[in-house]
């Protein structure tokens, strides 16, 4: 399962992964780069999304063969921690009452991929403007948050980084997060360090089309690591970003650290 944030093109800009299989996250995140929603009129927003893979039942091989390889790679009830609470408070009386009492069985029961696609349908059948938010408290315990309305969209911090407004070429650019991004990254080139400074140099780049960085802006850092960290940014390569089914270019932000 995913979060990711649209732009007000319907195209995926970030994301993060909630849950699921660590050996098939970044596959995840690198699929849902490539997907495109149709625009809501809103500028932003965040949708949920749930990935399931497959694997292949070889020619000849039984049901019972395929469903123990399918176990083995993707266990989605393999708990990630506890539900312990699911709120339906916010709900209107007569909603409240039709999914609370289908609901709670899963309180303080194990909270996986299955569980939520259960809690998902349950809600969907309900009433299609159902959505959950999430907490996790330590221990993984986890809350759900029932709300009727449109899932908010993601909200960027005072001090988030803008991006840098490099000059337009012929070629389609989209503007992607740099946790999505680096699914991408094919070469990466550690920097040298001239000097015994530690820190983090941000740097702002544009991707060609074929996976090359033809420019880059440095957003802030120490200053005697800028260049260091400039020198092995511009010799990343990354595989290539597709719109509407062509390659297209890439801005997006790199962060380079030195010492730690």
């Amino acid at each position: 399962m995913l979060d990711v944030q649209l732009n007000h093109a319907g195209e995926v800009v970030d994301g993060h992964v909630v849950s699921g299989p660590e050996g098939l996250r970044a596959a995840a995140l690198q699929s849902v780069l490539q997907w495109h929603y149709v625009p809501d009129g809103s500028a932003s927003r965040t949708v949920h999304v749930a990935i399931t893979y497959q694997v292949p039942q070889p020619p000849g091989a039984p049901d019972s063969a395929r469903e123990a390889q399918m176990a083995q790679i993707l266990d989605s009830s393999k708990p990630i921690g506890t539900l312990v609470r699911i709120d339906t408070t916010e709900l209107p009386p007569a909603l409240q009452s039709a999914v609370r009492p289908q609901l709670q069985p899963f309180e303080g029961q194990g909270f996986s991929n299955h569980a939520m696609n259960q809690i998902r349908s349950i809600l969907s059948a309900a009433d299609s403007h159902l959505y959950t938010s999430t907490a996790v408290a330590p221990g993984q315990n986890f809350t759900l948050t029932v709300k009727l309305g449109t899932p908010p969209a993601m909200t960027l911090p005072a001090n988030a980084p803008v991006a840098y407004q490099f000059p337009k070429g012929s070629v389609p650019r989209i503007v992607v997060g740099s946790r999505i991004q680096e699914v991408k990254l094919a070469t990466k080139v550690a920097p040298a360090n001239p000097t015994s400074a530690i820190g983090t140099v941000s740097i702002w780049i544009v991707i060609s089309a074929d996976g090359h960085v033809t420019n880059y802006h440095v957003q802030d850092g120490p200053t005697e690591l800028q260049q260091a960290a400039s020198d092995a940014v511009q010799q990343y390569t990354y595989k290539p970003t597709y719109l509407n089914e062509s390659p297209c270019e890439v801005e997006t932000l790199v962060n380079v650290t030195f010492g730690q």
